[in-house]
């Protein structure tokens, strides 16, 4: 079976993206508490803003949350350097241009991971094969906390090997290419 990764890996994680964000909308829609109605407001609650120091609210997303970036780790070092403003809360739960940004980048680069497959590059068809399945069963299991945080950690040691690997690859590469070819024999020039 003939099989051209540089189509199959940036379709694959297309919809897998896509299946996380609309999981991650949901998710985030779900978490927003009902607005308190004005009426059940009490005053000496608001008397509490004295001198005391201010609270800093963060927004630290579930494990669920990281499956999404994590999935590509290129990709999302590309949208974050180009939209490092984004700015998630439960209300807001994702930015459209640092999604189109990420994916972009996100369909590039498994477009060229593809294609140094096909070609014959990087000989880790089965590993690439098999990170696509983990991110398609990861995503299946989205709901579980505890195998989203597997399944972003997994992510992250797995950019983490592929650039260990490919750093390892260019090194063998630049070796064997600065070795002096070896001194071949001399040919005979006459008949015996």
């Amino acid at each position: 079976m003939n099989v051209r990764w540089s189509v199959v890996l940036p379709v694959g994680h297309l919809i897998v993206d896509c299946v996380l964000l609309a999981l991650w909308i949901g998710a985030a829609q779900a978490r927003v508490k009902p607005a308190i109605p004005k009426s059940v407001i009490v005053k000496p609650v608001l008397l509490q803003e004295s001198g005391a120091p201010g609270w800093d609210f963060r927004f630290d997303p579930p494990p669920q949350f990281l499956l999404l970036p994590t999935g590509d780790m290129p990709a999302f070092a590309i949208a974050e350097f180009f939209r490092p403003q984004r700015r998630l809360s439960l209300k807001k739960p994702w930015d459209l241009v640092w999604f189109s940004i990420y994916e972009a980048a996100s369909l590039v680069v498994w477009f060229a991971m593809g294609l140094s497959l096909d070609r014959g590059w990087l000989p880790i068809v089965r590993t690439m094969a098999g990170f696509l399945v983990v991110r398609i069963i990861f995503t299946a299991s989205f709901g579980s906390g505890l195998v989203a945080e597997l399944g972003y950690k997994v992510q992250t040691f797995f950019w983490l090997w592929v650039v260990a690997y490919v750093i390892f690859c260019g090194l063998r590469w630049v070796i064997r290419r600065s070795r002096p070819p070896a001194l071949a024999k001399p040919r005979p020039t006459g008949t015996i």
